[in-house]
C-alpha cells in the first residue's frame, strides 16, 4: 500500500502518499459542499466513491479518478444523505446506504440507481402483489388500490399512506389492512442505512440500520432474505466473514454480534467492559 484517502466536512478528498505523509492528489465536488460519510477505493484501484451530505441535506456520491481528482460520475439521494456504501463485483456498481432508510444500487456507468427493495421489481408484478395482500380490503376498494399502484412511479412511506387515505373509500375504517400493505413495502427498510458491507461467499450484502437490525440481501435482485436482531440501539458498523456465511455487526449498545446469514441467527455476543 503506497497511499491513503481521506476526506472532509466539505465534501473534499485528499489522496495521501504515505510514506512522507505527503499529498498526491485532491478532489473537490463541482456541486456539493457536505461533510462525507464514507470513502472506498473500488476494485479496478482506479477510481474512488466518495459519499454523503450533498445540497438541502440530501445525498450525494461521487466516483472520481484518484489520480488526477476528475469527477466521472455523480448521483444523488434526494429524501437523506448517504451514511454508508461498498463496491459490489457487479462491473461499475455500488451500493449506497441512506438517512431515508433504503439502499441504492448504483451503475456509475450506466447511470442507473436502483432504490432497494423493491422500486427493481416490474410496475406489473408490485400491482399484482399490492392487489393480492389488498384481498382482506372491502370489494369496493379492490379497483381503487389497483389504480393506486399503478400511478405511484415513485413511492414513499408518506405518500404511500397518503394516497391511500385520499384514494380508498373506507380505508379508514379498514386500518389494519392498510398497515398490512405498508408493512410489505416499507417493513424491509425501517432506519437510516448506517452501514454496508459486500458478503464474499456469495452475490449478497449486509446492511445495519438505526432500527437495531441486520439485514441480509441479494444484490442480483434486490430480495430481502433476512432480517436478524437486534442490538438495542443503531448498528453502526458490519462486514462479511471472508470464507463463511456470516456477518460481524457492531452497535451504539457496545455489543459486537455474529450472525448466521444462512439461518438468519446469532451465533455470538461479545461485550465490553
Amino acid at each position: 500500500t503506497v497511499h491513503a484517502v481521506s476526506c472532509g466536512g466539505a465534501g473534499e478528498c485528499w489522496v495521501w502518499k504515505i510514506c512522507g505523509a505527503k499529498p498526491r492528489s485532491l478532489f473537490i465536488p463541482k456541486d456539493s459542499w457536505g461533510p462525507v460519510k464514507a470513502v472506498s477505493v473500488l476494485f479496478d484501484s482506479l477510481h474512488i466513491l466518495s459519499a454523503g451530505v450533498g445540497t438541502l441535506f440530501g445525498g450525494v456520491a461521487h466516483v472520481w479518478e484518484w489520480r488526477s481528482g476528475h469527477e466521472v460520475a455523480t448521483t444523488r439521494c434526494l429524501t437523506g444523505p448517504y451514511l454508508s456504501a461498498t463496491e459490489i463485483p457487479e462491473l461499475h456498481t455500488v451500493l449506497l446506504g441512506c438517512a431515508d432508510g433504503y439502499v441504492g444500487k448504483w451503475n456509475w456507468h450506466t447511470g442507473v440507481n436502483e432504490q432497494l427493495p423493491y422500486l427493481p421489481r416490474p410496475v406489473g408484478a408490485v400491482i399484482k402483489l399490492g392487489i393480492k395482500l389488498a384481498v382482506s380490503c372491502k370489494e369496493r376498494s379492490m379497483m381503487g388500490m389497483g389504480k393506486l399502484f399503478e400511478g405511484m412511479k415513485e413511492l414513499n412511506l408518506q405518500t404511500f399512506l397518503d394516497h391511500t387515505v385520499a384514494k380508498m373509500p373506507g380505508v379508514d375504517m379498514n386500518w389494519k389492512c392498510v398497515h398490512s400493505i405498508k408493512d410489505f413495502f416499507f417493513g424491509s427498510a425501517m432506519g437510516k442505512v448506517k452501514a454496508i458491507a459486500y458478503v464474499p461467499t456469495n452475490v449478497r450484502f449486509v446492511t445495519g440500520s438505526s432500527d437495531g437490525r441486520v439485514r441480509y440481501w441479494n444484490s442480483r435482485t434486490g430480495t430481502l432474505l433476512r432480517v436478524m436482531g437486534f442490538h438495542r440501539g443503531p448498528v453502526n458498523a458490519v462486514v462479511g466473514n471472508l470464507v463463511k456465511q456470516e456477518a460481524i455487526s457492531g452497535g451504539d449498545d457496545g455489543t459486537i454480534r455474529v450472525w448466521c446469514l444462512e439461518k438468519g441467527i446469532q451465533k455470538f455476543l461479545f461485550i465490553q467492559d
